[in-house]
């Protein structure tokens, strides 16, 4: 090996790289002081994420740093870390909704119910982030008319209202966002199944579909027929869970929109009782 230390610091920088994954649900932009239990939602969905990142990322890194060893010790060149630890890295990590390498599964039937699973799994994710933001948006909403009630009483100061509706406003607009970065993931989750199950459906109609059986053996007519009837069932399912998801994407797209609706309401609101008392 040429320069041991040249090779350290390249492993370093890619586990480094490796780890520096941004959120699919963005940056946390709310501070919270006063209404934890409505950022709670929120932040579960934040934990949750960080914590599977981390299982994913640390699988990744070994990866690398296993592939770079290997690829060290084979080569003696640290040209041949560079490509073992970048071999590593994608063996040990795991991308996403992968939909390309369902090609690579070469049973029909098998690769149709593997659309399946997945499908469901897309569909339970964004009714998870759905729930999630609606929960706090609904929070959020209840405290601000406490919020307004209790200022109208003067139980509470104009700088409090001030300072406790820039929280309210902060966590609505975060949870907003949630909804529009989850609306985006699902309409390109929803282009993606459309483009596969529509090349599935031309492969199920030209009779291109593999048809052989489990053994390996040519399967008979009768065999390739059931198969088939089997695909296009499946096929089939696969198309409605697809309208399922799109139908979900329209659902987080309405409430994204309804939520900023409020957001302005609101703002118009504390604007109003501002000018009211001229001291806001």
């Amino acid at each position: 090996m040429r320069n041991p230390l040249v090779f350290l610091l390249v492993l370093a920088f890619m586990v480094s790289t490796l780890c520096g994954c941004s959120s699919k649900y963005g940056k946390q932009e709310t501070l919270v002081n006063y209404y934890p239990q409505c950022y709670d939602p929120i932040q579960k969905l934040r934990d949750d994420e960080t914590s599977t990142t981390n299982q994913t990322v640390g699988g990744a890194a070994l990866g690398a740093l296993f592939g770079g060893v290997v690829g060290a010790l084979t080569t003696g060149k640290v040209e041949g870390a560079l490509v073992g630890a970048a071999a590593g890295g994608v063996a040990g990590g795991v991308a996403g909704n992968m939909i390309a390498k369902k090609r690579q599964i070469a049973d029909e039937n098998a690769r149709m119910s593997s659309y399946l699973r997945d499908l469901d799994g897309d569909i339970a994710g964004l009714d998870i982030v759905s729930a999630s933001a609606r929960t706090s948006l609904q929070c959020y909403e209840k405290q601000f008319s406490l919020l307004i009630k209790g200022y109208k009483e003067k139980r509470i100061t104009q700088d409090q209202l001030r300072s406790m509706y820039a929280e309210i406003r902060s966590g609505t607009r975060e949870a907003a966002s949630l909804l529009g970065n989850a609306v985006a993931q699902g309409r390109d989750l929803e282009k993606q199944y459309q483009d596969a199950l529509t090349q599935e459906q031309r492969a199920i109609a030209s009779n291109t579909a593999t048809v052989s059986t489990a053994s390996g053996k040519q399967a008979s007519p009768t065999e390739q027929k059931a198969r088939k009837r089997e695909a296009n069932a499946t096929l089939k399912k696969a198309q409605q869970r697809t309208a399922r998801l799109s139908n979900k994407v329209d659902q987080l797209e309405s409430e994204k929109k309804a939520a900023e609706a409020r957001e302005i309401a609101q703002s118009r609101e504390i604007e109003m009782l501002c000018n009211a008392s001229t001291a806001c």
